[in-house]
């Protein structure tokens, strides 16, 4: 007996006689099915098998990229917030690229559900982000958007002391950006660098 339907436990009626080597079926329409066997021998029918299978044509709803950052930021690595559904086989994987020509890096599921995105470090001007969602059957649905990374103006110095003594502090005043960290590098004759930073 063989039969198919959408129910995980039927009992198939349908017996084939003289028995069949294989059985060809078409499907048209998504779903979740259920494949049922009863094989006969001399002693009788044996218990019924039920094989699971899917089929799967549609992909996943196109991925939602929400950015944490403004779209506009001076921050070379604007972190990236995306995920979607797939209410049949279910979210595989995710592919990401930043800008045409760059290779994609995959991530699966669960990596972005709970924790953002934080790409390589971006050079500034306009960035396209493209995100494309699998499916486990192998469909895809993408998204894309643009995120712009603004060009940081080099801290000014304003006021610094012209010479000084041994055991002397030296004292640089400038601006910057609000709580910008801004690092200040000196290299004495020897080639020695000092670094310091603070806080704008």
């Amino acid at each position: 007996h063989i039969s198919y339907d959408h129910f995980p436990d039927s009992v198939p009626t349908v017996e084939y006689t003289p028995p069949i080597a294989q059985k060809k079926i078409t499907l048209t329409s998504d779903g979740v099915y259920y494949f049922h066997l009863q094989f006969k021998n001399a002693q009788g029918w044996g218990p019924v098998g039920h094989f699971k299978f899917q089929i799967d044509t549609t992909p996943p709803i196109a991925p939602n990229i929400r950015l944490a950052h403004p779209s506009v930021s001076t921050d070379p690595r604007p972190i990236l917030l995306f995920n979607t559904t797939d209410s049949l086989s279910g979210v595989d994987h995710y592919k990401v690229q930043i800008n045409s020509g760059s290779g994609y890096l995959t991530f699966l599921p669960e990596s972005v559900q709970s924790n953002p995105y934080l790409p390589p470090w971006q050079g500034p001007g306009d960035k396209q982000v493209v995100v494309a969602a699998y499916d486990r059957a192998g469909n895809a649905a993408t998204s894309s958007a643009t995120i712009t990374i603004a060009t940081v103006d080099t801290p000014v110095v304003t006021e610094y002391s012209n010479t000084l003594n041994q055991g002397d502090l030296l004292r640089i005043r400038g601006t910057s950006y609000p709580s910008a960290v801004v690092t200040i590098s000196l290299k004495d004759q020897q080639g020695v660098v000092s670094a310091d930073t603070a806080i704008a």
